[in-house]
């Protein structure tokens, strides 16, 4: 094949739209993200995706033609007014027309006055709950685990929609997402030397429909291009058939049997045992579970989004679980807590650290949770959390000043991350190290104790 007929076949297959309709309509729908809104236009072609949530009865009747049923635009609030017996009638839509369509995606245009943007409808974020991150736009779900997920990306011309999130969203409204896409292309090449003539053709395919046109390019703009094609159509996404696994309840190992294998059972607590005589045959709801200890390393890396207390479990102000940290060897949870308060991805997490329960749990874990007792921790990294605490409210009581600088807002998941190391490896202990420095060395209140201090004849309470 010579350079000029290798040339002139790649120009026919562009025309064609080979490329979009071998490779990217078949995906529509059905990768990851599901482009909502593009817009594209250079010398050799222009190319655009819109999109209208349609309801599912509409669907079959959307793919007798490939025409769009809306355009950017559409779906704005608006009034409709008409005339009957000579009166003004006027009705307010809050999509602008009552054919039963909404926008998933709004054209915001401002004429020149202000910049023009994307917008995803705001059911849709409400919906989700989505936090909107304006400096990358992109926004994203917080699931009950506190773990974020980017669901939408946004630019200046595209909008993309995670495809898990649209799907869901189409399955609980009942409807279907109807994504339309208009492309031309220009050849400087006339028809015949493509071995191409003025044609239409409507061809149908799996959930889509498409009308295919070339022609001799005419127009008064783009003076080099001698033909040209089109591609119009749509493509019906539908709602997922599964929605949500819902809560799933871990097994637990609780003990072992007489042959010393593990015994598990479910941590769904309303189907444990209680002092109240729910579930008699099942294990108690305060039946204690064994972890290693490594399972807080997740917790203690992370501290500006978790926080390891005496005796607590913290995720921000989304979750919190009750633990028996003051065991030297084990972390111990309640059965019943793990079902009641820790999300189902973080079950999933604490199985994986499950050991079988070697004698009972600590002291101090019975004094305050059986005999309601305030006591003190043994464990010496919580033990020197209460006990510096407590020394800074009395010197602070006693003087009025800090001996010890409360830690900047960028230091301080130092005081929050410190503990005893939980391996041996020297990166862990450089960290704990590090953290006494800035909390005991770096925070020292130098300028109060070059003034010297004097006890503050009143009591003062922070």
């Amino acid at each position: 094949m010579t350079t000029e007929e290798s040339l002139v076949r790649r120009e026919l297959q562009r025309l064609r739209f080979e490329d979009f309709l071998t490779n990217t309509l078949p995906r529509v729908g059905c990768e990851q993200w599901t482009a909502v809104y593009h817009s594209q236009r250079d010398d050799n072609e222009s190319f655009g995706i819109f999109c209208a949530l349609l309801p599912v009865a509409d669907a079959q009747s959307a793919l007798d033609g490939p025409q769009w049923e809306e355009r950017g635009g559409f779906g704005m609030p608006g009034e409709v007014i008409s005339y009957a017996g000579g009166s003004e009638q006027r009705r307010y839509y809050r999509f602008g027309s009552d054919d039963g369509h909404e926008p998933l995606v709004c054209v915001r245009e401002f004429h020149s006055a202000r910049p023009s943007y994307l917008e995803i409808s705001e059911e849709f974020r409400h919906y989700f709950n989505l936090y909107e991150d304006k400096v990358r736009n992109v926004s994203f779900a917080i699931d009950d685990a506190g773990d974020e997920e980017e669901v939408v990306r946004l630019s200046q011309d595209r909008a993309e929609i995670r495809l898990r999130f649209l799907k869901e969203f189409l399955a609980v409204k009942g409807m279907v997402l109807a994504v339309y896409f208009d492309a031309t292309r220009f050849s400087e090449l006339p028809l015949d030397a493509l071995g191409l003539s003025d044609e239409v053709s409507v061809v149908e395919a799996d959930k889509a429909t498409y009308q295919f046109y070339a022609g001799a390019w005419q127009g008064v703009s783009r003076e080099r291009q001698q033909s040209f094609a089109r591609l119009l159509g749509k493509k019906i996404i539908t709602g997922s058939a599964k929605i949500s696994a819902g809560e799933v309840f871990e097994d637990f190992i609780i003990g072992t049997d007489d042959d010393g294998l593990p015994v598990s059972y479910s941590c769904d607590h309303d189907q444990l045992g209680n002092y109240f005589g729910a579930n008699p045959e099942a294990p108690h709801y305060l039946t204690p579970v064994f972890f290693r200890r490594d399972v807080l390393n997740k917790y203690f890396a992370n501290p500006r989004k978790y926080s390891v207390e005496d005796g607590y479990l913290r995720c921000s102000g989304l979750w919190g679980l009750q633990i028996d940290n003051n065991h030297h060897e084990y972390v111990i949870v309640y059965l019943g807590d793990l079902g009641r308060d820790l999300p189902s991805k973080e079950r999933s997490y604490w199985k994986s650290f499950n050991v079988a329960p070697e004698g009972g749990g600590s002291e101090v874990n019975f004094r305050r949770s059986i005999l309601g007792q305030f006591t003190s921790p043994v464990m010496k990294d919580l033990l020197f959390k209460e006990h510096f605490e407590r020394f800074q409210n009395d010197w602070f009581r006693q003087y009025g000043w800090d001996l010890f600088k409360p830690l900047s807002k960028a230091d301080q998941h130092y005081a929050i991350a410190l503990r005893i190391p939980l391996s041996d490896e020297q990166s862990h202990f450089d960290d704990q190290v590090m953290a006494l420095v800035k909390m005991l060395i770096d925070s020292i209140n130098e300028n109060e104790l070059q003034d010297g201090f004097r006890p503050n004849p009143q009591i003062r309470a922070r």
